[in-house]
């Protein structure tokens, strides 16, 4: 070898080891595991709506107005949807389910009128019988509160001889509270304990989506109010989960502008999308030293190494091994079988009962699979294959 070929490779792996260290750097980095952890843990997989004809129409559902101008038309009993009182009720038996509305009853509510932006109260609930009222205050789209607004809406219906119950101040998920700077002690003693801070969407079975929004979807009859409700349901899943997960994004950005991180994690990145196809490499050779009893080892796709043409009493036996970024899925199937059109009892399921193989060989479809989960169970899996082709080569006695 020239003195330039041994300089060229040791400049190679100068170049490595320093790419190496740099991600090593990053990985070891304690703020970015905390993030990646709190990423794993509480991540919100968001959903996006489709067609959906709040999206499509316009960006109006970005602003205030328009989920009180939808919330108010759900709760009005007199609304459009002429499914009565049903939506009202199930609203109010939701807001006795929290501490501070457990006083609320349905029976205070059955002469409701409901009033969108009377009194510069974004929604409002008003018994004339029982004189009961309830106050909401919509901050979907994180609006600030104005000088006294809350006290301001509460002594307006005071003044009109109403009982107010509840003021419900609706935040989107960010558990936001009014801003009290302003209030009187009195206003804290009187008009505190009777608010009840609601999220609209933060994945729990009490937030407003959970605790009132699909219960509405199960109450109704009308197939346009089912529509215009599940759409809008599916909008605020989705504007919920792009808000919930923004803090953590935040987080991960300050840490990608410091140095070369991002330029790192980049290269990480596709590193790990390059070890999928690695993987499967290193299962397909740890199979060609011993594939007994299949005859032929192969790749196919990036993913995907097969152990095939195994042939016993006219039937042709294989195993699939996919890798995927998670996870191994080890499939044993019969290959006229799942290419038949006319399936009777899949003829893997004697071996896999005899071997003791059948709990943990789970349905996919057509297959049967054991999964094996990637990086805890690697050795477990590397372990299972001699046995399993071993127990294949007793069964069928080949």
């Amino acid at each position: 070898m020239s003195d330039l070929e041994i300089n060229l490779l040791e400049t190679v792996s100068q170049l490595l080891q320093e790419q190496i260290n740099a991600i090593s750097k990053v990985v070891s980095d304690n703020k970015l595991q905390t993030l990646t952890r709190d990423y794993d843990s509480h991540k919100i997989r968001i959903i996006y709506p489709g067609f959906n004809p709040f999206i499509l129409v316009s960006d109006k559902y970005q602003r205030e107005n328009f989920h009180s101008d939808i919330l108010h038309s759900i709760l009005d009993p007199e609304g459009a949807h002429k499914e009565g009182y049903k939506f009202l009720e199930a609203f109010i038996k939701y807001l006795s389910g929290f501490e501070k509305g457990r006083k609320i009853t349905v029976s205070d509510y059955r002469n409701s009128k409901v009033d969108k932006e009377i009194g510069r109260i974004d929604i409002s609930i008003k018994d004339n019988l029982s004189k009961k009222a309830i106050i909401i205050e919509n901050k979907i789209n994180n609006a600030p509160d104005q000088a006294r607004q809350i006290p301001r809406y509460y002594d307006s219906l005071v003044s009109q001889g109403y009982e107010v119950e509840a003021v419900v101040y609706l935040s989107l998920n960010n558990n936001k509270q009014p801003d009290t700077g302003d209030w009187t002690e009195e206003d804290r003693k009187v008009i505190g304990p009777k608010m009840i801070i609601v999220n609209t969407y933060d994945e729990t079975t009490n937030d407003l989506f959970n605790g009132w929004l699909t219960r509405c979807e199960r109450l109704a009859q009308n197939v346009d109010v089912l529509f215009l409700l599940r759409q809008y349901n599916n909008l605020i899943a989705f504007i919920g989960g792009v808000n919930m997960n923004k803090p953590l994004m935040d987080e991960f950005l300050k840490v990608m502008l410091i140095g070369d991180n991002y330029k790192t994690a980049s290269s990480l990145s596709a590193m790990l999308t390059d070890l999928i196809s690695y993987r499967r490499e290193k299962v397909l050779d740890s199979c060609r030293k011993n594939c007994r009893p299949f005859t032929k080892v192969y790749g196919w796709s990036i993913n995907y190494a097969v152990l095939d043409n195994f042939f016993k009493d006219n039937m042709h036996f294989a195993i699939d091994i996919i890798s995927e970024s998670d996870l191994y899925r080890f499939q044993f199937i019969e290959r006229k079988y799942l290419n038949s059109d006319k399936k009777g009892d899949d003829p893997i399921l004697p071996f896999l009962e005899s071997s003791g193989f059948i709990k943990e060989f789970k349905q996919n479809g057509d297959r049967r699979e054991k999964l094996f989960d990637f990086p805890s169970q690697e050795d477990e899996f590397y372990n299972f294959i001699p046995e399993f082709l071993n127990k294949v080569s007793h069964y069928y006695m080949v």
